[in-house]
């Protein structure tokens, strides 16, 4: 008598319909409708800000201030000077960058690749993409063949998602990606 093997990958969908569960996953939300691949354009174009812009007022900066502030009472403890100044600069930076306005990114799809701002990434250089949605809409996730940073989250505000998930499957297959930890630090501080 052979053991029982129990599969713990995930099933396929058409490993689902033959054991009749044809429902996907609840954990991910569906991904955006289907069009045909006739319906899609040449190219599609859109721009939409590099991040959401908040509105933050002086109390926001209470708590990073206050740990630069028990940082460098540290760093004068320690009688470290090198960790005082880069305490004190990052602080400055992430002022800066917290008051910083978003600039409007422009995005294309073309035959080529993926233009990001006038940067291009070619569809040979991109593993899989994915599609995230929330409350604010859906956002593009690229893997791209490279060690440092290799996903690039484009906002998909002012374009169908179901648009842009059709002409991405002719160049790109789609993968899932996890949701990464530094991403929603990111979204939650306004970056």
């Amino acid at each position: 008598m052979s053991p029982r093997v129990i599969d713990l990958r995930k099933p396929s969908p058409e490993e689902r319909l033959n054991t009749g569960d044809a429902h996907p996953p609840t954990d991910r939300p569906s991904p955006p409708e289907e069009k045909h691949l006739t319906d899609v354009p040449e190219t599609i174009e859109w721009a939409c800000p590099e991040h959401e812009e908040r509105q933050r007022g002086p109390y926001w900066f209470l708590f990073p201030g206050s740990v630069a502030t028990l940082l460098i009472i540290y760093g004068i403890i320690a009688k470290s000077f090198l960790f005082i100044g880069f305490v004190a600069i990052s602080f400055v930076l992430l002022f800066i960058l917290m008051k910083r306005k978003p600039k409007e990114v422009a995005f294309s799809l073309t035959e080529h690749g993926i233009a990001i701002d006038g940067a291009l990434h070619e569809y040979a250089g991109i593993k899989s993409f994915w599609m995230f949605h929330d409350a604010g809409g859906y956002e593009l996730s690229l893997e791209i063949k490279r060690l440092f940073a290799p996903f690039i989250r484009i906002p998909l505000q002012g374009v169908e998602a179901a648009v842009i998930r059709a002409y991405l499957l002719r160049h790109v297959p789609e993968q899932e990606h996890q949701n990464r930890a530094t991403d929603q630090i990111a979204k939650m501080l306004g970056f």
